[in-house]
């Protein structure tokens, strides 16, 4: 509300907007891309693992997304974001659901996932910062 309205005749989305949402993307495809290939040839990983190494680092890249969607005049540590407790829920139960994902057995079974082990969690867990970074 402190904020003046934009004009009737602006755009929704700009063409600043538009630069950010391609270079988001970008970001996050070059992310699953590096992260499929580190973890296939140089972590050694099987195919299996290897593809789950890359499904989670673009599901966390798009959940860590959500802190990025901060207004540019805030901190980055305390925001509007930060400071909501539903989003910090949300953020929770979908880190709960992608754990099971991997590691309860129907769920491995339907989905082909795979646990990449402690150096494939890690190296996922570093590339999707990628985009928040």
């Amino acid at each position: 509300m402190a904020q003046r309205p934009r004009r009737s005749t602006e755009q929704v989305l700009t063409r600043r907007h538009w630069g950010e949402v391609v270079g988001f993307a970008v970001v996050l495809a070059v992310a699953v891309l590096a992260a499929l290939l580190l973890a296939e040839h140089w972590l050694g990983l099987d195919r299996r693992s290897a593809v789950t190494v890359s499904f989670l680092t673009l599901a966390f890249g798009k959940l860590w997304f959500a802190l990025a969607l901060r207004n540019p005049r805030s901190g980055l540590i305390r925001n509007e974001i930060t400071r909501n407790g539903w989003v910090w829920a949300a953020l929770a139960l979908c880190v709960v659901l992608l754990v099971v994902a991997v590691f309860l057995p129907v769920l491995s079974t339907v989905l082909q996932t795979a646990n990449p082990g402690p150096n494939g969690w890690a190296l996922l867990l570093a590339l999707s910062t990628a985009p928040l970074i």
